[in-house]
């Protein structure tokens, strides 16, 4: 394992940051910094990972970053339930995934669905921030609309509005 095969997981594990800086109250600025030490301690660790794939290599990435997450908290004095903090950026990235799924999964299939899971996961970090948080509000977090307004002080039909030029964006974006 290398960078550069780390550097595929970049927007994916951006993305999986930022949703659970977010819902633990924790500046999101701080995403780039949590991949980082992630990156860091995979590739100190690299003999440790006996995966064979892309999936199993996000799911170790995944664990790294959660245990980065666990620490962060404990480094300021916050109250952590680590299966709940394991739960949610399982969820979020179990979201994404359905986001794409596909019912024929060929092995063929199977990789052209991981490689697009990582490719989405980049795209959706250039959107602009509005129509990224309420895609990752709706879609990774599993949020009603209406819960999605209160949150970002948006009408719904403005929270509407995001998700349609987000999502046309993505789609665009992803067929070039």
């Amino acid at each position: 394992m290398s960078s550069t095969e780390l550097s595929a997981f970049q927007g994916y594990l951006t993305l999986l940051a930022t949703q659970q800086l977010r819902s633990l109250k924790l500046p999101s600025t701080e995403a780039d910094d949590v991949v980082q030490e992630t990156f860091r301690r995979a590739l100190q660790s690299r003999e440790q990972f006996r995966g064979e794939n892309s999936r199993e290599m996000a799911i170790w990435l995944r664990t790294i970053l959660t245990n980065i997450l666990r620490d962060k908290m404990r480094r300021e004095h916050r109250v952590v339930d680590e299966q709940k903090l394991q739960f949610h950026v399982d969820q979020s990235s179990l979201r994404l995934d359905q986001w794409l799924s596909c019912s024929e999964l060929t092995p063929r299939r199977r990789a052209v669905r991981e490689e697009s899971f990582l490719l989405m996961a980049d795209h959706l970090l250039t959107l602009p921030a509005d129509q990224r948080i309420a895609i990752e509000l709706r879609y990774l977090q599993g949020q009603k609309i209406k819960e999605i307004a209160e949150a970002m002080q948006r009408s719904p039909a403005s929270v509407g509005g995001l998700l349609q030029r987000g999502l046309k964006s993505l789609r665009e974006a992803m067929q070039d």
